[in-house]
């Protein structure tokens, strides 16, 4: 009998025992579960606590933003007198530029401004994710401001309103006018807005002025320009005093830039092997017109009495801004 009891009592041990081992072997899961959980709460905590830092720092920078005032993207325009046969005389203004239309471009020189400035332009919606990304590391790994990343988005609201300050504040605002622009016109009219814009060295804004005072083509023969005339040019914006190959001292460093516009052509798709070899071997200076001395106004005082009576007629036009073309009574 008691035997019996022994091994009942003992049997109940063990049923304890693996009752227990169960219970212990059900909750260990559902530790490990609440650990994770409490993981992934922090972190989504922290997640949330960074982005909301982020956009206040975000809205905190954008605030002083300047309003996309479409006023500031028009650019000021010489105006052109011409005599009683509708010979050119003489530009008047502070900048010399001629405005072009997009239909006006040559393919090839749009090719050479969009590979070598910004090759993803008609991808992005103002501003290029992977190459800012790039800038930022950059930026951060050396100094400040070595790397800009700027798409020509960026380039004409930089050059439209903006200083040109390397500053994260001005960063995020040139960010926010970017996107703004992108909504608000299309690629074509913000492609030209550069191309009109942009200061190319020679006494030259945007590329019209440029083809004229570089290689003596008019805005009415664009479609003329060869693709080593185009890549020459489109090296230019990065530093136009350095690479303006009508100074002798940059035949060098004119030729190089030159040829690394080539390569982006080449690998973007635009030109062939044998085309970028064949432009290559294009002397540097083939082609420019003699760099002039700055033009004298030719029949001064008639001039001036044609000023003076543009001005009483049109009480709403600048002269050196308005892009006038004039054409007078003068017989040389």
């Amino acid at each position: 009998m008691s035997e019996e009891t022994y091994q009942s009592r003992e049997e109940r041990k063990q049923a304890e025992n693996a009752r227990r081992n169960q219970q212990r072997s059900q909750r260990t899961p559902k530790k490990k579960g609440s650990f994770l959980k409490k993981i992934i709460i922090i972190c989504l905590v922290l997640g949330l606590v960074s982005t909301g830092a982020g956009a206040i720092t975000f809205a905190s920078m954008i605030k002083d933003t300047p309003n996309l005032d479409d006023s500031k993207l028009v650019d000021p325009l010489s105006t052109k007198f011409y005599d009683k046969n509708g010979k050119f005389l003489y530009e008047y203004g502070k900048e010399k530029r001629t405005k072009i239309t997009y239909d006006q471009v040559p393919k090839v020189l749009e090719q050479a401004f969009i590979a070598t400035e910004d090759s993803h332009f008609y991808e992005h919606h103002g501003i290029d994710i992977k190459r800012t990304a790039k800038a930022i590391f950059v930026n951060v790994t050396g100094d400040f401001g070595s790397q800009g990343g700027s798409t020509i988005t960026q380039q004409v609201i930089k050059n439209s309103f903006l200083t040109p300050e390397k500053t994260v504040k001005r960063k995020f605002q040139e960010w926010n006018l970017a996107y703004q622009l992108e909504q608000k016109y299309s690629k074509h009219d913000i492609l030209m807005m550069y191309l009109n814009k942009i200061y190319l060295g020679n006494r030259s804004y945007g590329v019209a002025a440029a083809a004229k005072n570089y290689y003596g083509i008019e805005a009415s023969n664009l479609k003329k320009m060869t693709l080593a005339q185009a890549a020459m040019l489109a090296g230019l914006p990065q530093s136009p005093n350095n690479y303006d190959p009508t100074k002798p001292e940059n035949k060098e460093a004119a030729t190089n830039r030159r040829n690394i516009v080539l390569g982006s052509m080449l690998r973007d798709g635009y030109i062939t092997e044998k085309q970028l070899k064949e432009a290559s071997k294009v002397p540097i200076t083939e082609g420019l017109v003699p760099k002039s001395t700055q033009q004298s106004m030719p029949y001064e005082a008639f001039l001036d009495a044609v000023v003076k009576e543009v001005k009483g007629k049109l009480k709403d036009v600048d002269i050196s801004e308005d892009g006038l073309s004039i054409y007078t009574t003068l017989d040389p």
